[in-house]
């Protein structure tokens, strides 16, 4: 049996790993004693590997989330850390982050989103049931939350500001 590092076979990791030092397809199989057509289809399918984990990890974050907060476009970015932190005191959710980090987490996740002060794109903000956040580009995920919503039957979008 192949050996495995999560969804990841031997090979296709030293590929990874080589491939990201710069390294050739020829160069790694001489190094792992294969053929470089054999690099380039572990590589190939190790990067699709790591997509589908990473889309899987996606569809398990929104679909359990404590609730998820559909922000539109043209809200100012100060009034979004305050909507948040409210939301999880009525709901009993012990936050693990403040004003402060949700403000930073909206700029740096979604950078596309943000023009100056106010939001020039929409954005969802998902609590987790341990209390912390993600930021997500609405148009980067929405396909995913509509399987979701079809899936089970209702919505999973509890707030909806600025609409």
């Amino acid at each position: 049996m192949k050996e495995k590092y999560g969804f990841l076979t031997k090979i296709q990791l030293l590929s990874l790993y080589y491939k990201s030092r710069g390294y050739s397809y020829r160069r790694i199989a001489e190094i792992i004693g294969t053929s470089h057509q054999n690099i380039a289809v572990a590589y190939r399918r190790a990067l699709k590997n790591i997509e589908l984990s990473e889309k899987t990890i996606l569809y398990y974050k929104l679909s359990t989330a404590k609730f998820i907060a559909l922000i539109n476009k043209g809200t100012h970015l100060a009034e979004i850390p305050k909507l948040i932190i409210e939301e999880c005191d009525k709901r009993g959710i012990k936050l693990r982050a403040d004003f402060t980090l949700i403000f930073k987490q909206i700029r740096f996740y979604t950078p596309q989103c943000v023009s100056g002060s106010r939001l020039a794109g929409e954005i969802i903000v998902v609590v987790d049931e341990h209390g912390f956040i993600q930021v997500y580009s609405y148009r980067e995920v929405k396909d995913i939350i509509k399987d979701i919503e079809k899936t089970l039957g209702k919505q999973i979008i509890s707030i909806k500001h600025g609409y």
